[in-house]
């Protein structure tokens, strides 16, 4: 990631951080970004109140930039309309100036149509801005890399419990960790992981949610609490493409560091708007 700093400087002022997570790749991007540009400002952006405060608090203190000028906001891009006043709203902040949007952690890979996620976002880029993507790959589709990718999120207890925490936060239902499940499958040359959780139980199970009515769950009804893929390179080029996006940099790391051959690592995208492109994008109504 560190060959993409500078390149990130030379381009852009301000970062938005699409879903700021733990802040710790917001804090490198910070440090640099602030050298050549020391009036920038940060725009952390989550849905979660909790990963905002907290994610925003290490990017902020490890990068050592000013609270001044860091203005967080709890959103969720995938509500209608939330984009486009977004967008409003940056275009009022910081007027012609180039912006950075951030997308890392391989937040594309979470929603049920990456694709149209992707084209919502490119709708808020203009001529001079970038979007830094990060996406977990593959390089191959085999049913080994499938078990593979099953194994990898399932031996992780943190993950397990990270896709656990929203229902056990949310509701008082108690999830026996050992009862989540994983489901890949190939689809869309990408390898696409389900997570769930199910009632292995003869009984149903009642489970409450603060502001509703208990809702019962049968024997053998499930949750989905979570949803990933790994992209070969080909579907990575086939997103971008088809958002009416470029690359202009990329950089691929492989997981070599395992105890055996690992077919997985990361791909970075450094993508600007493809005025040559003939797509056409959505206008902020994908997730009716």
């Amino acid at each position: 990631m560190a060959q993409h700093l500078p390149l990130v400087t030379d381009e852009c002022v301000h970062l938005v951080s699409l879903g700021v997570g733990t802040g710790a790749k917001d804090g490198m991007f910070l440090e640099t970004m602030r050298r050549a540009n020391p009036s920038m400002l940060y725009i952390p952006i989550d849905m979660s109140a909790e990963m905002l405060r907290t994610g925003s608090r290490t990017a902020v203190r490890e990068a050592h930039f000013p609270l001044d000028r860091s203005l967080g906001l709890q959103i969720d891009l995938s509500l209608d309309g939330n984009l486009e006043e977004l967008k409003l709203f940056l275009d009022r902040l910081v007027g012609d100036e180039a912006i950075l949007y951030s997308l890392v952690g391989n937040t594309v890979a979470n929603f049920d149509d990456d694709g149209e996620f992707l084209n919502g976002l490119a709708q808020v880029l203009r001529p001079q801005d970038r979007m830094l993507v990060e996406f977990a790959s593959t390089e191959n589709l085999s049913q080994e890399a499938v078990r593979a990718a099953e194994a990898e999120y399932r031996q992780t207890r943190g993950f397990v419990e990270f896709v656990a925490s929203a229902v056990r936060y949310n509701t008082d239902l108690k999830i026996d960790l050992d009862q989540i499940r994983f489901a890949g499958s190939v689809e869309n040359e990408s390898i696409l992981l389900k997570v769930y959780w199910q009632n292995v139980g003869g009984e149903a199970l009642r489970m409450l949610i603060p502001g509703s009515r208990p809702i019962h769950l049968e024997p053998q009804d499930t949750i989905r609490l979570y949803t990933t893929r790994k992209y070969t390179s080909e579907r990575i080029d086939q997103l971008v493409a088809g958002a009416g996006l470029r690359t202009t940099h990329m950089q691929r790391e492989r997981f070599r560091h395992t105890q055996r051959p690992s077919p997985f690592g990361l791909e970075l995208r450094l993508v600007a708007r493809d005025e040559n492109a003939r797509v056409t994008l959505p206008t902020f109504d994908v997730w009716k």
